[in-house]
């Protein structure tokens, strides 16, 4: 367990699992950017085997912002993102906010995407209790292969959910702030 106090400006990467990365408030704590271009603020690669609840590797209550490429980048491993705020990555045209890419999986509660979106390719997602706001796209995006669930959640703004051929977006119960909402 990595105990995050205060905003740490710089790169993270985690290959192994069993990792829990930890802070008491998102307003307070977190990794931030700019890095280096090209360079996600937190890279997750190959963190596979489940810890106690089941997930690698898990990140709650911490913001992942300002980064010029990724916020947060997951690459072979299974994840448990948990009321973290993710927020205004992708200023150097990178992928954005969350991008989950190669047979990854994870599970997504309480978690704020702030002008960043969240996407799938070749994995699967679960997001609950989240909001999408101000991201100028489809914020939500479940690519080839992939499996996303979006679930009691909020877009305010952009696209909202999308799914390309050969993905299943299931969406149950969620709300897009131009007046109409979805339940499925």
């Amino acid at each position: 367990t990595v105990e995050i106090t205060s905003k740490c400006n710089e790169a993270v990467v985690v290959r192994r699992s069993g990792v829990v990365l930890r802070g008491a408030d998102p307003a307070l704590d977190g990794i931030v950017g700019p890095v280096e271009d090209f360079v996600p603020l937190l890279q997750i690669d190959g963190a596979t085997i489940g810890s106690r609840n089941g997930h690698a590797v898990e990140i709650t209550r911490l913001s992942i912002s300002g980064g010029s490429d990724c916020g947060l980048w997951v690459s072979d491993s299974s994840v448990r993102v948990a009321d973290t705020l993710i927020a205004d990555n992708n200023t150097g045209g990178g992928c954005s906010g969350f991008n989950l890419n190669r047979g990854s999986s994870a599970v997504v509660t309480g978690t704020t995407f702030l002008r960043n979106g969240l996407s799938a390719s070749q994995s699967s997602v679960s997001c609950r209790d989240c909001t999408f706001e101000g991201h100028p796209f489809a914020a939500f995006i479940v690519g080839v292969g992939a499996f996303g669930s979006l679930s009691r959640s909020t877009i305010d703004g952009g696209g909202g959910a999308t799914s390309q051929t050969g993905a299943v977006l299931h969406v149950v119960d969620w709300f897009v702030n131009d007046g109409w909402s979805v339940g499925v």
